[in-house]
């Protein structure tokens, strides 16, 4: 009767708008899938439709819950795209497979209710409400939120924490799903990739391999031959990880186990065929790649073939990933810095070759994979350097252009491409006889040098041994000798702030003296570079000079770094040094020559220079007191975790070739401080 009233009421007194806002509400009481946004453009979308369909049509599926999965996500990707009558249909299809399907219950009502077609919606959460009330309603729920995780994993990986987390809840009830159980074990071995601080990525695998053990714990009793297969292809995958460094006997062992229990997968084949590939056995992995092919065409098994078909030629021989002799290396960390070199690196040189049989397949297969996922961004950037390999420049060099840079999520990638992109546009630039030409690509190549080594200086305060791999002088040489003295600048605050950034070739004294200031701030910044912050600090506090003759961002770093020599120690003298980095930061000073807006109030100064992490070792809430102040008084962005307060995070992104440069400023293994650049040319 309650219910009934209430209706009568909202038909009664709720005009249309009024009405779908109340249905959304209630709908949104159980798990929905069609209220998800991910900002993927039309063609994104297309494509994970059709990898959708490709897989529901061609691929040999775990079980019903895997179908029912994947036609979770044909019906947002359908409805996203605006083909209602299409995401309608699957709906009704997959509550006549599963009628209590808490998803498909939910799609199906908001598709009323974007056709206002209120009665139906009230027919539908009648259901949903029985439902609810039903003791077996908490494994219906958690079903709805490993349907949701499913669907997040397959569209969009930006989103991979919140399925992970929902795979999680979804565990905590029905512990025993060895499907969602191996798709969360994925998810984290995906989430690797984007990782390249050692002891994450460590842990990560750690997890991953956990899980993936409850799943063979319980072969033959409750997991059969399809999931076990892949199970052992997702452990040896692990295991190959280049940084981990574990690959054994029992790898290989994995693999062979895995291809002969279920020989047809599609995913056990493109695992063992990439396993096959990372150890040079060319052979072997073609086979599998092309019957993989032959069931269901995907980005990945193209892009591997195309790698392969480029790794046979013999100008490239020498630039493949393959196994390593190991007999001339003295020590485990040169035989793992060794094969991390191999795997990571960008090719020194590119060959110059003609085109033959094996540059034709591989830009076949390279453009069909691109074709298959255009959010392949390593596809591109193999493509572009094919090109610029057999001298067609106008294609590499669309190919570079033609590259998302919001999309690389992969670490190596990014510097890899940033790399190789400089690099040919000064190649072209000294191929230019106009002057205003040959300027647009140096510049073009100067802040892809910029972008390389502002991503290699995040990584080396967390992977000291990237600095042995990566051209780190020549990347420096290219800068110092091509860029404006902006650029340069920032280049010599980075030098300055990360002690993990080599100076072979003795850049940084050179820098100091272009764009240091005046002797007493190059002495600032040669003591910095030292970490001697106590000696910075008094020539800084009794030199006599004007405080306003020094840079306030190197005030700042002193100021900041000298604090926590003292802090959860002396905190009295602590505090007073902090107070006057705070004053910099956040003070009314005139001598700041930022400028500041507003956030909710004319009143609360807002700087570009910001507070990154501020990390506290001790256990007396000075830290969080802060962060809590400047949320308070500066609406600057806190979040906590792990004892990190993370104050107004900064995004690197190129717009209309203007570049954000994020410089991270060291203070303790942990801590940064980040200023940010904007550049336009």
């Amino acid at each position: 009767m309650e219910t009934e009233f209430l209706r009568q009421m909202v038909n009664l007194t709720l005009d249309s708008d009024e009405k779908i806002k109340f249905y959304r509400i209630k709908v949104e009481e159980f798990p929905n899938m069609l209220e998800e946004c991910f900002n993927l453009k039309v063609n994104a979308l297309k494509a994970k439709l059709q990898k959708v369909e490709n897989a529901l049509r061609n691929e040999i599926l775990l079980d019903l819950q895997e179908e029912i999965c994947n036609q979770h996500a044909k019906v947002f990707l359908l409805w996203t795209l605006h083909e209602q009558i299409l995401a309608k249909e699957i709906s009704i299809e997959i509550l006549g497979k599963d009628p209590d399907n808490l998803l498909a219950l939910t799609n199906q009502a908001l598709i009323f209710v974007h056709y206002e077609n209120f009665p139906e919606v009230d027919r539908v959460l009648d259901k949903l409400n029985t439902l609810k009330s039903s003791p077996n309603f908490p494994s219906l729920e958690a079903r709805g939120k490993a349907e949701i995780a499913f669907c997040i994993s397959r569209i969009s990986f930006h989103h991979y924490q919140r399925a992970i987390e929902l795979f999680k809840e979804a565990l905590q009830v029905c512990p025993n799903n060895y499907f969602w159980l191996f798709r969360l074990a994925l998810l984290i071995y995906r989430r690797m990739r984007i990782l390249y601080d050692k002891e994450k990525i460590e842990k990560s695998s750690k997890e991953a391999t956990e899980i993936l053990q409850r799943i063979t714990s319980n072969y033959p009793c409750y997991v059969n031959d399809h999931l076990m297969a892949k199970t052992l292809a997702l452990l040896g995958s692990l295991e190959n990880h280049p940084f981990l460094h574990k690959r054994t006997p029992r790898t290989i062992e994995y693999f062979q186990r895995a291809c002969s229990m279920f020989p047809q997968d599609r995913f056990v084949m493109e695992k063992s065929a990439t396993f096959y590939l990372s150890i040079g056995k060319y052979e072997d992995a073609q086979k599998l790649l092309e019957e993989a092919i032959k069931r269901n065409e995907t980005s990945l098994s193209h892009h591997r073939l195309g790698t392969i078909y480029k790794n046979q030629i013999p100008e490239y021989k020498d630039l493949c990933v393959k196994e390593l002799p190991f007999s001339n290396c003295e020590t485990q960390e040169l035989k793992e810095l060794k094969v991390e070199k191999r795997t990571l690196k960008c090719p020194e040189r590119i060959p110059d070759i003609e085109r033959n049989e094996n540059v034709d397949k591989a830009e076949y297969h390279l453009k069909k994979a691109y074709s298959l996922d255009p959010r392949n961004i390593p596809v591109m950037y193999d493509l572009a350097l094919l090109y610029r390999s057999v001298r067609e420049y106008e294609n590499a060099m669309k190919c570079f252009e033609d590259i998302d840079f919001s999309l690389m999520n992969v670490w190596d990638t990014k510097i890899k491409y940033f790399i190789q992109y400089g690099k040919f546009c000064f190649f072209l630039a000294d191929k230019k006889e106009s002057e205003e030409e040959k300027q647009d690509l140096i510049d073009v190549g100067t802040d892809m040098f910029v972008c390389a080594i502002n991503h290699l200086s995040e990584i080396l305060v967390l992977n000291k041994r990237q600095k042995e791999i990566w051209e780190i002088k020549k990347i420096m040489e290219g800068i110092y000798n091509f860029a404006d003295t902006e650029y340069k600048s920032n280049l010599m605050k980075l030098i300055q702030s990360i002690k993990e950034l080599p100076d072979e070739g003795g850049i940084f004294p050179k820098l100091l003296k272009e764009c240091g200031g005046n002797e007493l701030s190059q002495k600032l910044r040669l003591l910095c570079r030292q970490e001697e912050f106590q000696q910075a600090f008094l020539h800084l506090e009794f030199s006599g000079c004007q405080q306003s003759e020094i840079d306030v961002d190197l005030r700042k770093t002193i100021y900041l770094q000298y604090a926590k020599e003292f802090y959860g120690k002396r905190q009295k003298v602590a505090t007073i040094i902090f107070k006057k980095y705070y004053k910099l930061c956040f003070g009314h000073s005139q001598e700041s020559e930022h400028k500041a807006s507003t956030v909710g109030s004319s009143k609360i100064p807002f700087f570009q220079y910001d507070v990154y992490i501020l990390t506290s070792k001790s256990d007396n809430g000075d830290a969080k007191h802060l962060a809590e102040s400047l949320v308070t008084y500066f609406g600057l962005q806190t979040s906590y975790g792990d004892s990190d307060f993370t104050l107004g995070i900064g995004k690197m992104n190129t717009n209309d070739n203007k570049i954000n440069n994020i410089l991270p400023y060291r203070l303790t293994e942990s801590t940064y401080v980040i200023p940010f650049y904007k550049k336009g040319r």
